[in-house]
């Protein structure tokens, strides 16, 4: 006796796919961040440093190969930003709002004339839902001294607009220990200088955005943006020289504290 299965309908079939962390193409690295494990827990800056390729120049910005010039974009659009503001700006950005990285070494035509020693694009989450949408963080750490920082982004978005608007506060407090042994001889006499500095900072820091984009069609914008931010540091400079002819049993010593404190 032969027994016919019943057959089954199904309303849809889903396929889903995870891309791989990291893309090689032809002229570039893409990182894929999104849903990934680096991006819990870590800021936009240390996605970055730990990005194969990428490091610091001799002047403190970034450098991709370690060859001068590299162009640094967020989504697709120079920041305008220094050193300095730019690292800033990532490290209060948390992993989680970053899509992917393209570490770009062979930079496309429209980039000659600036991404001479390659191309970093940090492509940031976008929204493409109609409507009005808000997205709130706040980290904070512990080590030797505190960390944290917080932000808020709110989009407002229509048919043919885009506003953005987003801002960020962050504080911490570094360290810095230093040892200098310094040994004079003249004559057949040893003088010692044995130096112990300690650096210590607080910096918090302000960063406010705002863009609005207008799409002309589905491959022109026209985009529209403001950027500010502010710093305040605060640095205590502790310094204590022995000077003696043996380490440990000094003739004459003395301490100093620098305060400084600076705002831009």
């Amino acid at each position: 006796v032969l027994k016919q299965a019943a057959g089954k309908t199904l309303n849809e079939v889903a396929v889903t796919a995870r891309r791989p962390m990291i893309e090689r193409k032809i002229d570039r690295t893409v990182i894929n961040v999104e849903n990934s494990p680096i991006a819990k827990g870590n800021s936009a800056l240390d996605i970055l440093q730990s990005a194969p390729g990428v490091g610091e120049s001799k002047n403190g910005s970034f450098a991709l190969r370690g060859k001068e010039g590299t162009l640094v974009l967020i989504n697709d659009k120079p920041t305008y930003l220094s050193a300095g503001d730019l690292a800033e700006l990532l490290r209060n950005t948390p992993g989680s709002n970053v899509q992917s990285i393209e570490l770009i070494t062979n930079p496309p035509a429209k980039y000659e004339a600036q991404g001479t020693g390659g191309i970093i694009n940090i492509r940031m989450k976008t929204v493409k839902s109609l409507g009005s949408n808000y997205s709130l963080f706040a980290l904070a750490g512990y080590g030797k001294y505190y960390k944290w920082n917080t932000g808020i982004t709110a989009n407002f978005r229509s048919r043919k607009t885009n506003l953005s608007v987003n801002y960020i506060a962050s504080g911490n407090k570094r360290f810095n220990d230093q040892t200098v042994e310094r040994i004079n001889r003249l004559d057949g006499l040893i003088t010692r200088f044995d130096q112990e500095a300690d650096r210590v900072r607080r910096i918090g820091y302000n960063n406010v955005g705002a863009a609005l984009d207008y799409y002309l069609d589905d491959k022109n914008t026209i985009r529209v943006f403001a950027n500010a931010s502010f710093l305040t540091a605060k640095q205590t400079l502790y310094n204590n020289t022995q000077i003696g002819e043996r380490k440990g049993t000094p003739d004459s010593s003395y301490e100093s504290v620098a305060p400084l404190k600076s705002n831009y």
